[in-house]
């Protein structure tokens, strides 16, 4: 889907969805589901970040 998207995007269509698309690779059984996803320390109530919600907040900041 992802080089029929950019595909499209390269002959020069205007439809919003054809745009080029950087993809990721991870193993996600090399990790917890908390490195992956994220958690909350229970006796802080803090919210910490796993690898897939730091790799969409580096992706959605990137404007290339």
């Amino acid at each position: 889907m992802a080089k029929s998207c950019e595909q499209l995007h390269k002959e020069g269509s205007t439809d919003y969805y054809h745009k080029m698309v950087k993809q990721e690779r991870l193993n996600p059984k090399s990790v917890t589901m908390n490195e992956l996803f994220g958690y909350t320390n229970l006796l802080t109530n803090e919210w910490t970040d796993g690898i897939v919600a730091a790799i969409v907040r580096s992706n959605v900041a990137d404007q290339t």
